[in-house]
């Protein structure tokens, strides 16, 4: 999908894919939804991605993958 311009990934330091297991992809990346920039469902680009039509990895059922935004 990014090599087609129709996914993007924000900031993975913040917010990383994480596994079932817990894993977490990008070694050193923590995911605290308390942070500022940790993109959580509620967060206001979360928010204008989805009213757009683009699908937000957080809401996939695994693994979650909370910096990835896609158009389908």
């Amino acid at each position: 999908m990014h090599s087609f311009g129709r996914a993007v990934d924000i900031n993975p330091v913040q917010n990383p894919v994480i596994y079932p297991a817990g894993l977490i992809a990008l070694e050193g990346a923590t995911y605290r939804p308390h942070n500022k920039g940790t993109f959580t469902a509620k967060h206001p680009i979360v928010q204008e991605f989805l009213k757009r039509g683009w699908h937000w990895g957080g809401n996939f059922e695994q693994p979650k993958n909370y910096h990835h935004f896609e158009k389908t």
